[in-house]
């Protein structure tokens, strides 16, 4: 997944609101997305090692 086209605009939102109350909202939205993201090429990344592995 291309993580930098999803947190592009999620960066730029930040920056429009920076300085307001919902600047450490939006921060933890982009702190939950990553995790999300990152947790999905893990799981991708572990389904290819399955697929190499049984296909050997």
């Amino acid at each position: 997944m291309d993580t930098e086209s999803i947190l592009k605009p999620i960066e730029c939102f930040l920056e429009v609101i920076k300085g307001t109350e919902y600047e450490e909202q939006a921060l933890q939205m982009k702190k939950e997305i990553e995790d999300a993201i990152d947790d999905y090429n893990l799981d991708l990344r572990a389904e290819a090692e399955r697929e190499d592995y049984y296909s050997q």
